[in-house]
């Protein structure tokens, strides 16, 4: 018999329950196959060869799993099909945003004892357990409020999102941010930019969706920080509670505390439990001298994170 798997086809990658995706691939001139993302936890593989597999050499000795740390992950392998598929799945779930390589080594054989010809490796990412929007107030042509010496709110906004989004994605939260940079396509009409933002969150489907802002008043005398949520959402209000505590104790800034709203549009206009937090005053000299320094910025992008974490249930928090 001519050696089967030089005609190996390997990989039928599907959900369990889910239609088949196929992907073809010669073991002999490939090792490696394209990896995969958003892996759901509870996956399982199911891998197709062109004719009968030995069942003695179907195992997890042959056929395993290894983690970030190569640490060998618990798995069960069965054949299915008249010994032609083998199913690969885990003992228990996946974690969440973890990277894992599903490997399948050169002594799996055909029922008349030929091997395959050379390891075969599948890198695959498990999708994270949550989903954050983050809004930078502001941005392109739309400065927002200016500070006393020049300060643009944009800029803050946008630098303290990006520090509250790498401190959530450290911790495994799927971060999605409705801009990141200064360079914006939105519309200049306010109504419809403020639209755009709630339909980036909306078509993500995130668990929370929080803008980031900086306060102004007329008079300079103003001061503190304060977090909205939509009137009546108690969801919202669990939230805002949880990240105006954290700012307060991590920045001991004055504690305006929580206000409501039916009006705010990004509020009122996403599907999602949203926030939106005026994380101090650009318009007092005291706060926007604050707001420019880099170790303020990361005490309000910690605190906002710390309270997004909390309200999500995580409690190892890393920063």
């Amino acid at each position: 018999m001519k050696n089967i798997f030089k005609a190996f086809i390997i990989m039928i990658l599907s959900f369990a329950l889910c239609i088949p995706l196929q992907i073809i691939v010669k073991a002999s001139t490939f090792t490696n196959m394209e990896s995969k993302k958003d892996v759901a936890v509870n996956k399982s593989w199911t891998v197709s060869f062109n004719s009968p597999l030995s069942s003695a050499t179907v195992n997890t000795t042959n056929i395993k799993v290894v983690g970030e740390n190569n640490n060998y992950i618990g798995i069960k392998v069965s054949s299915a099909n008249n010994n032609k598929n083998i199913i690969v799945q885990s003992i228990g779930n996946y974690e969440y945003n973890k990277t894992y390589t599903l490997i399948v080594t050169e002594n799996v054989k055909s029922y008349d004892g030929k091997p395959l010809p050379k390891e075969v490796r599948m890198d695959f990412t498990t999708k994270a357990k949550y989903k954050v929007v983050l809004d930078a107030g502001h941005g392109g042509n739309d400065p927002g409020a200016i500070g006393p010496t020049g300060l643009q709110e944009k800029a803050v906004a946008l630098a303290v999102t990006l520090k509250v989004g790498a401190l959530l994605t450290k911790n495994g939260v799927d971060t999605l941010y409705t801009r990141t940079s200064d360079i914006t396509n939105m519309p200049d009409d306010e109504a419809q930019n403020l639209q755009v933002r709630c339909d980036i969150s909306n078509n993500a489907k995130p668990d929370y969706f929080v803008s980031i802002h900086l306060n102004s008043f007329s008079t300079s005398a103003a001061y503190g920080i304060e977090t909205h949520y939509f009137t009546g959402s108690v969801s919202g209000q669990k939230l805002a509670e949880a990240v105006q505590t954290e700012l307060i104790k991590e920045t001991g800034r004055f504690d305006r505390g929580l206000k409501t709203s039916a009006n705010l549009y990004v509020l009122k206009n996403t599907d999602a439990t949203a926030i939106l937090v005026e994380t101090s005053f650009i318009s007092n000299p005291e706060e926007e001298k604050l707001l420019a320094t880099e170790d303020y910025q990361q005490k309000l992008a910690k605190a906002i994170s710390t309270g997004i974490l909390k309200s999500l249930g995580i409690s190892n928090i890393v920063v």
